[in-house]
């Protein structure tokens, strides 16, 4: 399953119907035309970063066979991961966060 944000959706900047982001944060991101090419990007990246990930993985085994096999599992734990940068971009999951896309995009580039 893919998931990609649609800034133009009305639901954008909300999770199961409860906002992530501040209002003005939303507004600033649908407003700028330069957004959807940024979350473009950085789409195409973690795709790449995946693609490569899973050829490093499994270039190990004998003959790489797997390796272009996308529906193996990446060892990556997320959770720590997501957990991670929460705590250094200082999150409250109860509370809409002031952070800018942009700039959470550009600290993980």
């Amino acid at each position: 399953e893919i998931y990609r944000f649609n800034m133009k959706s009305n639901d954008f900047g909300y999770y199961r119907g409860k906002p992530f982001l501040e209002p003005d944060i939303i507004a600033q991101v649908q407003e700028d035309t330069k957004m959807a090419d940024l979350f473009h990007a950085e789409f195409e990246q973690l795709l790449q970063d995946q693609s490569d990930l899973r050829e490093i993985m499994f270039r190990r085994e004998p003959g790489g066979a797997r390796a272009s096999d996308k529906s193996l599992p990446l060892p990556v734990n997320f959770e720590r991961l997501i957990w991670n940068a929460q705590s250094e971009f200082q999150i409250n999951k109860s509370n809409p966060t002031d952070l800018h896309p942009r700039v959470a995009i550009e600290k993980v580039q």
